[in-house]
């Protein structure tokens, strides 16, 4: 597949992300059901290891509203990402999945 160089403004969306691999078509994300104050370094580890493993993106995200809204913003932004990896613990208080 054709890899292309991403918009100067990429990722358009600020967040607790680490920038990898443009190229990559994979992101990473880690749901935390912590407050951000209280992110455990195993947490931190695993967003450090996705960029490592050349993700295009590694992060968290706490908000399944505005925080689902700003990944999709950056993923659609960049035309080489294809999939994302959701991990990480259950969110209390949500029926998800």
């Amino acid at each position: 597949m054709r890899k292309v160089n991403p918009h100067p403004d990429y990722p358009p969306e600020k967040g607790r992300y680490v920038r990898g691999n443009d190229f990559s078509p994979v992101v990473v994300v880690i749901i935390l059901n912590r407050d951000e104050d209280k992110i455990p370094s195993e947490i931190e580890d695993l967003v450090r290891t996705g960029v490592e493993a050349g993700a295009a993106l590694s992060g968290t995200v706490q908000t399944p509203n505005i925080g689902i809204e700003k990944i999709i913003c950056n993923v659609v932004s960049n035309p080489n990402i294809r999939y994302a990896v959701l991990s990480g613990p259950e969110s209390e208080g949500h029926m998800t999945g």
